[in-house]
């Protein structure tokens, strides 16, 4: 009898804690706005959920080898065009709008960044981050451009800001240039 009392209480404590995260998000009062930073619990929530699902889906893929100098050109004549604007580059601060982002789009060259996998570096390409200002360019750029930002972003720690101005010029490789601002538009579809 008492066993069945405390598993009473469990599931009353349980569904009145859910009838309450209810009446909160319900009454409008979860703060939405982009121009301050989350709370510890939503960053938690968030981060473990993303950390989480991208080691689950990032873990079948690997990469073609080896990352050569011209997929590395290539790689950055993309990241040039459609990634520095909110992650910087040697030598070159992100957009100012990128800083009202949150969380702000990290430097793709820190080490916190550089120990995800390949694959993981991939799927963020293709897919983008949900609860984050990272877009999916799956349907702009095909597989082997995606692998070749990916090769790129491995160079990246160790570029001197002369060198990473040479690649994304077009002078670091044997690269085909990129057409406009997500590269040959008719090799990606509308």
């Amino acid at each position: 009898m008492k066993v069945l009392r405390v598993a009473a209480c469990m599931v009353l404590t349980l569904v009145l804690v859910a009838l309450a995260a209810w009446a909160y998000l319900r009454s409008g009062r979860f703060d939405i706005r982009a121009d301050r930073r989350p709370g510890g619990l939503e960053q938690w929530i968030v981060s473990t959920l993303r950390d989480r699902s991208l080691a689950r889906q990032a873990d079948p893929i690997t990469p073609p080898e080896p990352f050569d100098t011209p997929m590395v050109a290539r790689g950055a004549l993309i990241y040039g065009d459609s990634c520095e604007i909110c992650h910087g580059g040697p030598g070159r601060q992100a957009e100012p709008f990128a800083y009202g982002l949150h969380p702000v789009p990290p430097s793709l060259d820190s080490p916190v960044v550089q120990d995800d996998s390949d694959g993981e570096f991939f799927w963020v390409i293709g897919n983008g981050l949900r609860f984050t200002g990272m877009p999916a360019f799956g349907s702009l750029y095909d597989e082997e451009d995606r692998w070749a930002v990916v090769a790129f972003l491995r160079r990246l720690p160790e570029l001197l800001p002369a060198e990473y101005e040479a690649l994304i010029s077009g002078g670091g490789g044997d690269a085909a240039p990129v057409d406009g601002p997500y590269g040959d538009p008719a090799a990606h579809g509308p």
